[in-house]
Parts: structure tokens; sequence; C-alpha cells
């Protein structure tokens, strides 16, 4: 599953099955518990939300989606994302003649 590292300033349980989580710019959003994965030992105050949730409500609550990664729920871990990208050139037919007139010599 993909989730992203969010900063909270804080976060409770209103049910076991809900969460309520806080922003830094003030935004509030109750989410399922079992989106909020776990905490990101990376950075002070983060946690690894489920992506589907946040994407879901981007308009209400303000996150940052540049840390991603894979939950794998076996593990218990999450796993660094990457994104591969191919790039296929266009075709360029051939010419005769490839001079460039601006750069020819003149005797």
């Amino acid at each position: 599953m993909l989730c992203y590292s969010v900063k909270l300033v804080d976060y409770y349980r209103i049910s076991p099955k809900a969460t309520k989580i806080f922003s830094y710019d003030g935004g509030k959003l109750i989410i399922p518990t079992s989106c909020m994965l776990r905490p990101d030992p990376r950075a002070d105050n983060a946690y690894w939300i489920a992506a589907w949730v946040l994407e879901k409500n981007r308009g209400k609550f303000q996150f940052s989606d540049k840390i991603k990664g894979w939950f794998d729920p076996r593990k218990r871990e999450v796993r660094q994302y990457f994104e591969i990208e191919i790039h296929e050139p266009e075709y360029v037919a051939p010419v005769k003649d490839n001079t460039i007139d601006e750069l020819k010599r003149i005797d």
C-alpha cells in the first residue's frame, strides 16, 4: 500500500476505529485507525499514513507527497518508493546534407 510520511502536531484516537490528526497549519482530519500505519523514525512527529485517505481529503488537510513509501503489512515496515521513467527519443529522419548555413566558411 502506498503511503506518505506526514508531520503532525498531534493525534489521538476517537474510537478504536477512528483517529483524529492535526497538521501544523491548523487542519484537522478524522481517518480510519488502520490507515495510520506507523511512526517515521527519520523525522520527529512524522507518521506513515495511507495515501488514499490523504488524497481523498486533499483540499481539507495539507500534506506533502514528497516522501513516499510502500507499506508491507506482513513485516509491518515501510520500504522505499522508486519511480522509474522510461524515455524513448523521437524518431528523426536522416538528411543528406547536415551543414549549417550560418556556420559555413566564406572563401
